[in-house]
């Protein structure tokens, strides 16, 4: 099947927070011609107000150029261009660090990617979330295009366990540091030879997922962490589909799902993306879906959609 056209709006909310450390960017414009389109969400972390949303913003500004630049891209290796376009940008803020010593704080990032009209890519560190609407007919059904790397993540908390690094609750340990999140661009106190040790605890290695789009897709998205704490993968689907039966575009939807989040008691920042990338509607055409596992670590190994 091929998507003809997609459809996004974006929007964000800073909710009860001092600043606002979420960051989007859209690369969509050569759509119709080149048959591509970018949106990512980076919610950023742990910063100090010198350097508050240093690490979102670089991410914001570079890493579609990383992805959309790099010869695996233009290979059609769509899934290594970005496993290596998050290394790439990890290692640019490492430089940044050490030139300018900058240093705590980091970003999530999550970022999906539409090639071919008709394949979704997403790759994620960290808990901001894409999410794919599927109508099996008695209704839509959530389909996790992400990860929330986290402790909750029985492989995750396996590779923290076999690392020996102090971890209580949902939060891994660093010297006067902790971080509720095992998977991040940045962190560097977390990561070698910053944190004393051979390994990265918090990871900057993204998991991949691939799938191809069909008529039953109806839409995607992509948010951060502030929605996803107000909402199910569910909820959140139902929400959209019903603004759109009431004729609401993208950009309105995107628009009042952030509201709504950020008016609930102790609501974070929160950017929701069109295409879904704060939301983004994809229009499919009619060829049965075919799910393809992805890469989950340097060894690049895929990983199934989430059902």
């Amino acid at each position: 099947m091929e998507v003809a056209q997609i459809e996004r709006g974006y929007a964000r909310r800073q909710g009860d927070r001092d600043h606002q450390e979420d960051q989007f960017c859209i690369s969509d414009q050569t759509y119709a011609d080149k048959g591509y389109a970018l949106y990512s969400v980076f919610d950023g972390h742990g910063t100090v107000l010198i350097v508050l949303d240093a690490y979102s913003k670089h991410s914001k500004d570079n890493m579609h150029s990383y992805i959309l630049e790099s010869p695996e891209f233009g290979g059609g290796d769509y899934g290594r261009a970005l496993f290596q376009g998050f290394l790439q940008e990890n290692q640019a803020m490492k430089e940044i660090l050490e030139q300018r010593g900058e240093g705590r704080g980091g970003t999530t990032a999550t970022v999906a990617l539409v090639v071919d009209k008709h394949r979704l890519f997403v790759a994620n560190v960290g808990d901001s979330r894409s999410v794919l609407a599927r109508d099996e007919g008695s209704g839509l059904v959530p389909i996790r295009m992400s990860r929330d790397h986290n402790l909750k993540d029985p492989k995750e908390y396996e590779r923290i366990a076999q690392l020996g690094v102090p971890a209580k609750g949902n939060r891994v340990y660093a010297p006067g540091h902790s971080l509720n999140m095992t998977r991040a661009l940045g962190d560097f106190d977390f990561k070698a030879p910053y944190n004393q040790e051979k390994h990265d605890t918090v990871s900057a290695e993204p998991t991949v997922h691939s799938i191809d789009l069909s008529p039953q897709d109806k839409f995607l998205i992509l948010a951060s962490d502030g929605l996803w704490d107000q909402y199910s993968d569910q909820q959140a689907l139902e929400e959209v589909a019903r603004m759109r039966i009431g004729g609401a575009k993208a950009e309105e939807i995107a628009d009042t799902l952030c509201k709504r989040a950020a008016e609930k008691r102790h609501a974070d920042n929160t950017t929701v993306i069109g295409a879904a990338g704060a939301v983004c509607l994809v229009e499919a055409g009619d060829e049965a879906l075919r799910a393809h596992n992805l890469h989950d670590s340097a060894h690049y190994a895929l990983v199934p959609p989430q059902l």
